[in-house]
């Protein structure tokens, strides 16, 4: 046998460096053999391995192509080619090659599985979806196939085919952690909230210094409706990743959802310092300062993910958002109109968008949910949620109860079963409020709290008008709109720890603390609009305090708004409303809510002292609006203004559901809306009719 040519030897002890993971040294070589023979194809490819592999991409490509211009037909040659072009992110060119290898090679296993990677990154999922099949049919014990195969069956909405593909992953490998966060993911987008937490379980267990496991177990439980543990699994998230953006903004959802506003807010801003790196992180950003009510920076940051990416759904939703609470409704119409041409599946654009208008006859907005409901199968259970929300909206504007209620009934009941919330402890808890709250206590407790005149508290049921006063009062020179303001309630429970229970921990407690709790609030709110004689706050839950509003605040103003029975209940049980308010979804347990606020109210109207509430008919103010609009303004103390009549035209944040209303002039077309439909809401009249409430307005009382 000859000597052996040095430019062997050379790539031999190339190779050999190369497989004991000596890289540099192998690199060396490489080079060497290429130049004493640079017609070697099979030299010029392991050096363009090597390259790859040390992180050189543009040398490794040239190197492979031009050792497959010397021999077109060169073994892993193309499969080479196409793992360093998938990794420059040429998934095209990567495509070609790979499809090239196969045809050498029809069974070879990782140029299957790569090329179903950048078909899917492509788009192409289902040429991606037959690659990971071929791949699974010669190699059906392949772990990491089936979590491939599941992921873009997953990305294609196909998403039982994807659980069972990574349950088949998880019985060949049954400790991969990356098969049960996909699975778990997977459960989730089904809304089997417990079947994912298990798995995101499991992730942890098997890595517990990951992240992933803990931010994704905050999210199903938070779905659940399990904010307190939801927000310490977050917490373990950031211990790990400080700068995971989601899990931070998440966290500050699930703190503001427990009332935690301190908390929160200190989340929200924390997150505000994160430097956004993916137009996600901009659309995050900008749903953070528009709940902080900075709608500039929040449009801005919209704004920039639109910029990076003109086809990003979710930034022209939050963008709509922001545009439809500042009163810039035909601004807002269009950017929900650019989601849904983006994302025709987008349920929350569609969503949003049919709660802006009312619908006419051969709406194509109609005709783009009906289309959406014959496939509510691929539908999340939120975004089924959100459809029948759309629908019931639908069909009501056509004047179509028949066709509209069963699409309430089902918004309702999807909603409900995720929320918490139990009804016989709410309904008791305000039995135990009129208890406590005697006229003897109110009495009693008279002249210890906060002399300020500052506050309006509007309280009552949601859709009862109570956005409609505000709007009257917004309009005046010398008052401050705060909206829906959490303080009182959070207050109030800051108040009782550690001295009992709401509401007997107010009976014993020094009367001092109810000037503290009065001080405490006004220094939150005064914050709002240093100079405003008045500053309102339309919480409507606060119905529950206004007892303790008036022993705290005695010289705060109350305002009562009432409506139709029947109406009120309608409007809350076709609205999703942004959190809270459970009673609302079901129609027999809404009718017992609103029997037990109807007994609270007319507790308070016996033991409060004259003149401390007034009492306004959302009928009323719409049949005569300058007669009541003059009442209102007049019970906070106020001189008449003429601008409170207009008060569609007052440029303001508005938050609530009534946001689309409250930028028109008054009308009449909601009252009497249940008419027509009482053969449907028969739940809803029993529970009415057995509290004895009746279905005419109460009689007026200012009290």
């Amino acid at each position: 046998m000859g000597r052996r040519h040095a430019p062997d030897q050379l790539l031999a002890e190339a190779v050999e460096l190369h497989r004991s993971g000596q890289l540099g040294a192998a690199v060396r070589l490489y080079e060497k053999a290429v130049r004493k023979a640079p017609e070697n194809a099979s030299a010029r490819n392991l050096l363009g391995l090597a390259y790859f592999q040390s992180g050189r991409l543009e040398e490794a490509a040239a190197a492979i192509s031009k050792a497959l211009s010397q021999q077109p037909n060169l073994p892993d040659g193309h499969y080479n080619l196409g793992t360093v072009l998938q990794a420059l992110g040429r998934n095209e060119d990567a495509v070609n090659h790979y499809k090239r290898a196969l045809g050498a090679k029809p069974d070879d296993a990782g140029a299957l599985n790569n090329l179903g990677t950048v078909l899917k990154a492509l788009g192409r999922r289902e040429e991606a979806i037959d690659a990971y099949r071929r791949l699974l049919a010669l190699r059906p014990d392949f772990p990491d196939a089936h979590i491939n195969l599941g992921n873009v069956l997953r990305a294609s909405e196909r998403h039982e085919e994807a659980i069972a593909a990574y349950k088949k992953a998880l019985s060949l490998q049954p400790f991969s952690a990356d098969a049960h966060l996909a699975l778990g993911m997977a459960l989730m987008e089904r809304d089997r909230m417990e079947d994912a937490a298990f798995h995101f379980e499991q992730v942890i267990a098997l890595k517990p210094n990951d992240a992933a496991g803990y931010f994704h177990l905050g999210n199903a439980l938070r779905e659940a409706d399990r904010n307190a543990t939801a927000a310490e699994f977050y917490e373990r998230a950031l211990a790990l990743d400080p700068d995971h953006l989601e899990a931070q903004c998440n966290l500050a959802w699930a703190l503001d959802s427990l009332g935690r506003l301190d908390e929160a807010l200190e989340q929200f801003e924390r997150a505000l310092t994160m430097t956004p790196a993916k137009v996600k992180d901009y659309v995050l950003h900008a749903g953070v300062l528009s709940h902080l009510e900075r709608f500039d920076e929040c449009l801005a940051c919209a704004d920039k993910a639109i910029e990076i990416d003109s086809a990003n759904a979710d930034a022209y939703v939050v963008k709509g958002g922001a545009l439809l609470t500042v009163g810039r409704l035909d601004e807002a119409a269009d950017c929900f109109e650019k989601a849904i041409e983006i994302a025709p599946k987008n349920v929350e654009a569609h969503n949003a968008f049919a709660g802006m208008r009312r619908f006419s006859e051969d709406d194509p907005r109609l005709t783009a949910l009906e289309a959406l409901a014959r496939e509510t199968e691929a539908l999340t259970e939120r975004n089924q949620m959100l459809l029948h929300v759309a629908l019931g909206k639908a069909y009501t504007d056509r004047r179509a109860p028949e066709r509209a209620i069963p699409h309430m009934i089902e918004a309702g009941r999807l909603k409900r079963c995720r929320m918490g919330d139990a009804e016989e402890e709410r309904l008791a808890r305000f039995d135990r409020i009129r208890a406590v709250f005697t006229e003897e206590l109110i009495r009693s407790r008279q002249g210890h709290g906060d002399p300020s005149s500052l506050p309006v508290f509007i309280v009552g049921m949601p859709r009862s008008g109570t956005t409609l006063a505000e709007q009257i009062l917004a309009s005046h020179p010398r008052v401050f709109a705060g909206g829906e303001r959490e303080e009182f309630n959070y207050l109030t429970e800051k108040l009782c720890e550690g001295a009992g229970d709401y509401p007997e921990a107010i009976a014993t407690m020094p009367a001092e603390r109810l000037h503290d709790l009065g001080s405490s609030y006004l220094r939150r709110v005064r914050a709002l609009a240093p100079t405003a004689e008045r500053i309102t706050d339309k919480m409507p839950g606060n119905f529950v305090h206004v007892g303790l509003i008036h022993l705290s605040l005695p010289n705060a103003k109350i305002i009562h708004t009432r409506r139709d029975p029947l109406d009120n209940c309608m409007s809350c049980f076709s609205t999703m409303f942004a959190k809270g308010h459970a009673y609302s979804y079901d129609l027999g347990e809404l009718g017992r809510h609103y029997r037990a606020y109807g007994q609270l109210m007319e507790h308070w109207r016996t033991v409060l002292p004259p003149g401390a509430m007034l009492e306004v008919q959302y009928e009323d103010v719409v049949e005569d609006l300058e007669t009541h609009a003059r009442r209102i303004v007049a019970h906070c103390g106020l001189e008449w203004d003429d601008a409170c009549l207009a008060f569609h035209k007052t440029k303001r944040p508005v938050r609530t559901a009534s946001v689309a209303q409250v930028r028109q002039p008054i009308y009449r077309s909601s009252v009497g809306r249940w008419r027509g439909y009482e053969h449907l809401l028969r739940p809803l009249i029993e529970a009415l009719e057995l509290a004895g409430v009746p279905f005419d307005r109460a009689a007026e009382s200012d009290r």
